[in-house]
């Protein structure tokens, strides 16, 4: 049975530091999930801060990694029974990045239990090896307001697409750096959050936004939205909606971190509840949709003009969204 560690902490943290067994200053508890040399324990340390401590092999060395933020890996004695034996122990270095310890942690934890014959030192390094950019270049305060909005529109698209099929991050792009949102085979959406109170504006910063090549099919998601009166919808709400539906946990939280969302930050995206007015879906590379694009100027852009930017009025007479039996074909469309 794999091993959840998000459920465990929350299940044995008390226990941990009540009844824990003991190794130096860590109050450790057993998971009952084995590799090839023993238990998988979890601990929390005098400083509050989680540990996962995993058997190492006889021939194993006493090593240590500690270059990455906010997580060491390391090979190391502790008394067993009034004898020394190695652990490798993967620990969380401060308490307000738990939450972020947790999320690698679970990918290295799973790729042990693959590899349950792999030594656990090497194998941790070599999946954390693939979290240190994303690691390195996380910032250090939390989204701004229009970016926590314009994250939220892209998950509530990626939300419906996981209504379909839980399989769905690799067609979620935008925090790749890719031109558009979401791209699928020949479709491509591009996702605008909008807080206007009146009317369905959209700000597009280039001739660039909502191009797309006559190959390719390119879709807007706007969502409207605005601050609610009473209870609303939070970032970390939207990402626990996805995990239920299926959405693979690591994968998502590899994307977010792209995005800017730290998981050690959930406390303060709790108190920015947004509410979804509503939400549409418009072709845009058909002829009627009100765009600039770099054919809109006969040769290139007049002399002295360096970038367009521009907005949009979705309300014109002539612009019609897409049904829900329209919206339907396409969401299944993207999932085949």
């Amino acid at each position: 049975m794999k091993l959840q560690l998000k459920d465990q902490w929350k299940l044995i943290a008390g226990e941990i530091t009540e009844s824990g067994l003991a190794l130096s200053d860590l109050k450790l508890l057993p998971t009952n999930t084995l590799t090839a040399w023993g238990d998988i324990y979890l601990g929390i340390d005098s400083k509050g801060r989680r540990h996962v401590i995993v058997p190492v092999p006889d021939n194993a060395n006493e090593e240590r990694e500690d270059n990455s933020q906010g997580i060491s890996i390391e090979v190391r004695p502790y008394i067993v029974s009034g004898k020394e034996v190695l652990f490798c122990d993967i620990a969380c270095k401060l308490e307000e990045l738990n939450e972020l310890f947790t999320v690698v942690a679970q990918d290295i934890i799973d790729h042990l239990l693959n590899e349950p014959d792999a030594s656990p030192f090497p194998l941790a390094l070599k999946v954390l090896e693939r979290w240190r950019q994303l690691l390195e270049r996380m910032p250090g305060r939390v989204l701004s307001k229009g970016k926590v909005a314009g994250l939220m529109g892209e998950l509530l698209f990626l939300s419906k697409l996981a209504d379909k099929s839980p399989d769905v991050l690799n067609h979620w792009v935008g925090p790749d750096g890719a031109s558009h949102d979401f791209v699928s085979r020949n479709i491509n959406v591009e996702v605008k959050t909008s807080a206007r109170e009146n009317g369905r504006h959209i700000s597009v910063q280039s001739l660039e936004q909502l191009d797309i090549s006559k190959e390719q099919k390119l879709y807007l998601f706007f969502v409207k939205i605005r601050t609610p009166t009473g209870t609303g919808m939070t970032l970390p709400g939207m990402i626990d909606e996805l995990l239920l539906k299926g959405v693979n946990s690591i994968d998502l939280h590899k994307k977010l971190l792209a995005a800017g969302y730290q998981p050690d930050q959930k406390e303060a995206y709790l108190e920015q509840p947004l509410q979804f007015v509503e939400a549409f879906l418009y072709r845009v590379d058909h002829a009627g949709f009100p765009r600039l694009t770099k054919e809109s100027f006969a040769d290139k852009l007049p002399e002295g003009i360096g970038k367009v930017s521009y907005e949009v009025n979705l309300d014109v007479p002539s612009l019609s969204p897409l049904s829900e039996d329209e919206v339907s074909t396409l969401l299944v469309t993207m999932r085949q």
